[in-house]
């Protein structure tokens, strides 16, 4: 999944694994502070590295930076609002929907949305 960016290659393998120790905590039915602890680090995570990637891509001088960025709120929205709804869990099956769509919608971004960042950087640089 490499961008070929390591500084962001190197945060996006963090982001998969504190998605993964988040669900870990899930599967293996942590205490529920363990569970919420592991939810509110991967949210503080996307909160500092969305900014420190944009300014990278701006620093860059990539052209489709604002679409970017608008990616960056929609997946922070998202995060913030199972946030906000895992208050209200209280089935087990409610966390897995919950670590499955954090899941899921972080490696769409990475996959989708900075492999964008990735091939420009890879043509413009061949040319």
């Amino acid at each position: 999944m490499s961008v070929g960016i390591p500084e962001i290659d190197e945060d996006e393998k963090q982001f998969i694994s504190l998605v993964d120790a988040f669900n870990r905590s899930i599967v293996d039915r942590m205490d529920i502070s363990e569970v919420k602890a592991r939810l509110k680090t991967i949210l503080d995570e996307t909160e500092r590295h969305f900014p420190d990637e944009e300014r990278l891509l701006k620093k860059l001088r990539y052209p489709d930076v604002g679409e970017h960025v608008i990616s960056h709120m929609q997946l922070t929205k998202l995060i913030h609002n199972v946030k906000a709804r895992s208050e209200n869990f209280s089935t087990e099956y409610q966390w897995i929907e919950a670590g499955l769509m954090i899941k899921e919608a972080i490696i769409d971004h990475i996959l989708k949305e900075d492999h964008k960042y990735a091939e420009y950087f890879r043509t413009s640089r061949s040319t």
